[in-house]
């Protein structure tokens, strides 16, 4: 690793405080597959081929190769717990968690949820110690944890200061690093977050089917592979394995398969109009204000967000059939917020929604592409101006 870091931390966290109402998630099966409209089903099974069995009810077992599924159930949120966030951008949330010894490369964790885990330091980002109450600062916790112009370990402090440096060890009372001044010992209670040095950090490469799976607690892990029976699941993340109970698993999305999500791909264009003078940029995977993407109730872990008036322009690849997506409001606005939805290929218009107002359901995005060599979203003001036009493409994807 460079330089050698040693961890030891022992602690026991408080027990969570539950989010607030607005940010329950209700329980969801939706089964979704490429070409197909939504229906239900509950992941019975997965091997590590990926192949999928699903409980459809009245329709018996199916049996689904991951390559053909867009998604299945929702995520869940972030709950007030402990949070360990991979350098892949998997965010392990750990229920009390406890390291329980040093070791020169790994953190060991012990979880009620996952058992003990060793997990190489190279492999992580960072880790929230003493999450937000509120659910997109904890969301905000997490981005600092991604500092790509960070040159050494971080300590994030209760009053808003960071210690810079080698962290060397930590225990019940004290984090202790090595920075330009020498030793420097840190109380444990100001501890808010450590970030990890990022030129030291080794993130598994993905190559190939994987896929997004989140649990009840808002874990959310980027599988190379995945094992599910009856009682339990096996993620590896690399050649990290996790294990939880099956039954905990809400959320699958796979990635390299036949559908091509637009916020894993670099626009050929962004344009951004304000109303006055605010600008908005587009955000993948997140809503236009950071936190994740939900709308009518639903969290989704795949989309385009943008804010009215605003365009973005894609090369359609080769082998694409169909463009998909759900257009609605983030439900961060409140109920507020109104804005239209336009879809155009090659210049010309092929998808336009009436206005959509916060609060309202979604509306189903289904583009023809045969032979199309550009697609352009727009997003265009509503019935109020510019207010609060939180304006999301949700799950929305090339279908090969």
């Amino acid at each position: 690793m460079g330089v050698v870091r040693w961890i030891c931390i022992v602690t026991v966290f408080a027990a969570a405080a539950a989010d607030s109402p607005a940010d329950e998630l209700p329980t969801s099966n939706e089964l979704l597959l490429i070409g197909s409209h939504p229906t239900t089903g509950s992941l019975k099974a997965a091997e590590a081929s990926w192949q999928l069995a699903f409980d459809a009810g009245d329709q018996g077992v199916r049996r689904i190769a991951a390559a053909e599924l867009v998604r299945w159930g929702h995520p869940a949120p972030l709950e007030q717990t402990a949070l360990i966030a991979l350098a892949d951008g998997s965010i392990l949330a750990v229920d009390e968690a406890e390291i329980l010894r040093c070791d020169q490369d790994h953190l060991i964790v012990q979880s009620i949820e996952f058992g003990a885990l060793s997990l190489p330091l190279d492999r992580l980002a960072g880790i929230v110690l003493k999450p937000s109450a509120d659910p997109l600062a904890r969301w905000r916790q997490i981005d600092r944890l991604f500092d790509a112009t960070a040159d050494a370990d971080r300590a994030l402090l209760a009053n808003g200061d960071q210690v810079n440096g080698t962290l060397q060890r930590m225990h019940v009372r004290r984090a202790i690093f090595e920075g330009q001044v020498g030793r420097i010992e840190i109380d444990r209670r100001q501890l808010v977050a450590l970030a990890f040095n990022p030129a030291l950090t080794n993130p598994p490469h993905h190559d190939g089917l994987h896929a997004w799976v989140g649990l009840a607690n808002g874990t959310r892990l980027r599988a190379d592979s995945l094992v599910l029976d009856e009682a339990n699941v096996t993620v590896h993340i690399g050649d990290i394995p996790i294990e939880a109970a099956a039954e905990t698993v809400v959320w699958l999305q796979p990635l390299g398969g036949r559908a091509v999500y637009l916020s894993d791909l670099r626009p050929q264009g962004y344009r951004h109009l304000p109303f006055l003078q605010l600008t908005w940029p587009y955000r993948s995977d997140r809503n236009v204000v950071g936190g994740p993407l939900k709308s009518n109730g639903r969290l989704y872990g795949k989309g385009i967000a943008m804010h009215s008036a605003s365009r973005i322009t894609f090369e359609v690849p080769s082998d694409a059939v169909r463009f998909r997506a759900r257009a609605g409001i983030d439900d961060s606005t409140q109920g507020d917020g109104s804005a239209s939805f336009r879809v155009y290929v090659d210049g010309k218009l092929r998808f336009a929604s009436p206005a959509i107002r916060g609060g309202e359901p979604p509306v189903d995005v289904d583009v023809e592409l045969a032979g199309a060599r550009r697609i352009s979203l727009l997003v265009g003001f509503g019935e109020r101006g510019d207010q609060r036009d939180y304006a999301n493409w949700l799950d929305a994807r090339f279908e090969r």
